[in-house]
This record gives structure tokens, C-alpha cells and sequence, in this order.
């Protein structure tokens, strides 16, 4: 263990030379923080602990640690995010940090598998447009929605009330913020626009059809209006989600619509996950 003299400020005062010893007695009883300016020598200013706290060997060995403040936990209090366990206090200022795209040790968020994007549940894409890799200036929250394809094929046999029930059963959740640069994200209020004209005048031409037509003619275009209305449904929910799901488990997602340029840089995905 190194014996590096620190200082640290708090209330105002630059206080210290402190030991690492005695450092790590201080954030373990709460005096030093998240945010707590330290100091050393070799270091060119005073920064926040949880960005020192990292390279700091200021910990018993073994001890369970937060990554961020550095400070010792029951390991029920530490919650595993992004690749390392923190502590409920330091989770939001971890999210932050890696959404502002510094670098963060022992993080992870986002892979690239193949032309897919691989994100951890809970994780955080880095501030890049999805749609064209550039600057982000907007998040979108989206809960994207999954289950297995082949739950589809038992609407012809046994029927579409058992697809229904193991689609329900089946379905696993995820929410996620999309990144999108201005064009992109008023290209999405563009095509979510024009949906959803096109369903306005699905349910129009439905209205009209019933009391103008009879017979057949009715049925047909009866039939039309819903299957219409529904693609424009479909249609809406796409260009609302910009990414669409390939797969969703307890641990990640699996998304495809990302351009080339982001998933490219991105880390390749190493594949732990099994579907």
C-alpha cells in the first residue's frame, strides 16, 4: 500500500495531508464523498473522489466496494450496474458519467454483434445518434416489448387465445433512452405524422364505406379499412421505437435499425448471453 499524503476540502477548507489509510476511514464514515474534491501530489488539480477513487488502493482487501465512492458495503446494499457493483448513491452519478461518455472503469453498456446493438439492462448508449452517429441532442424513453417469433405461428393452430396467453407469459420488457441528433429526431416526427394520417384516413374510409356501399363492396372495403388501419398501427409503433428488439432477456437486449457507423463504434460483443 502506497502512503501518498491527500487533501481533501470540505466546508470550504482544504484540509489534510492524510494518509490512504485514513483516507479510506474518511469515506467509509461519509466525510469524504461522491463529490468531495481530493488532492495529491502528481495530480494536475483537485477532482471529485469518484473519479480518483478507482486507482486509490484505500480499501481493505476483499472488502465489498463501491466503485465510484470507494466505500465499503454489506453486499446487499451494492447493486450491479454496467459491468461493477455501486452503491445506491453513486448509481445515478455512474448513469451520468458514462450517458456524457467519460470514460468509466469497469463499465459496460452497449456492444456491436454483428449489425446489431447488444445493450445491458440498465445500461446507458453513449451520446451518439443511433440513426447517423453524430452528436445526440435528445433522449427518447422508450419500453420496448419482445417474444419469441414462433408464439406467432399458434394463431392458425391451436388458436389465436393460446398465442395471446403465451405471448403475455412470454414477453419480457426493457427500457431504454434512444439517442437521436435533431434530423433524425424530427425525420421520426415526420413518419409518426404521416401514420398517423394514414390511420385517420383508414378509419375515415371506414366510416364511409358502411352507410355509401352494400353487399360485398361493404365487406371489402370494410375489411380493407381495419387491415389499413392496422398497418398504419404498425407502422407508427416502428418509426416510434427506432430501434426494434431481435431479442430481450433478464440481462440485455439484442437491437437492430442502429446505423453502421454507431454499431461500429461500439465494443465487439463477447457473447455471454444465451437467448
Amino acid at each position: 500500500m502506497s502512503t501518498a499524503a491527500w487533501f481533501y476540502a470540505k466546508d470550504g477548507a482544504r484540509l489534510g495531508p492524510v494518509t490512504d489509510a485514513a483516507l479510506g476511514d474518511l469515506v467509509r464514515q461519509g466525510v469524504i464523498g461522491p463529490t468531495t474534491l481530493v488532492w495529491r501530489a502528481g495530480m494536475a488539480d483537485w477532482q471529485p473522489w469518484a473519479q480518483v477513487a478507482v486507482a486509490s488502493v484505500v480499501l481493505t482487501p476483499g472488502a465489498n466496494a463501491c466503485i465510484e465512492c470507494g466505500q465499503a458495503f454489506a453486499p446487499d446494499d451494492l447493486v450491479e450496474l454496467m459491468g461493477a457493483r455501486v452503491c445506491a448513491a453513486c448509481k445515478p452519478v455512474r448513469i451520468q458519467r458514462i450517458r456524457e461518455g467519460l470514460a468509466v472503469e469497469g463499465a459496460y453498456f452497449a456492444y456491436a454483434d454483428a449489425k446489431d446493438v447488444v445493450v445491458m439492462r440498465d445500461g446507458v448508449l453513449p451520446n451518439r445518434c443511433v440513426c447517423c452517429n453524430a452528436p445526440e441532442t435528445t433522449r427518447l424513453k422508450r419500453q420496448f416489448q419482445w417474444y419469441p417469433p414462433w408464439v406467432n405461428l399458434l394463431i392458425l393452430f391451436p388458436g389465436l387465445l393460446i398465442a395471446v396467453i403465451l405471448m403475455l407469459v412470454l414477453m419480457k420488457k426493457m427500457r431504454m433512452e434512444v439517442p437521436l441528433c435533431d434530423e433524425h429526431r424530427r425525420r421520426r416526427s415526420k413518419r409518426l405524422l404521416a401514420c398517423g394520417v394514414w390511420g385517420v384516413g383508414s378509419l375515415a374510409l371506414l366510416g364511409v364505406s358502411i352507410p355509401a356501399t352494400s353487399g360485398t363492396t361493404t365487406w371489402v372495403l370494410v375489411l380493407g379499412s381495419i387491415v389499413s388501419a392496422l398497418g398504419a398501427l404498425v407502422a407508427g409503433s416502428y418509426a416510434a421505437a427506432v430501434l426494434t428488439p431481435r431479442w430481450i432477456t433478464t440481462e440485455a437486449g439484442r437491437f437492430k435499425g442502429a446505423a453502421p457507423e454507431f454499431v461500429a463504434s461500439l465494443p465487439a460483443w463477447p457473447g455471454r448471453l444465451k437467448v
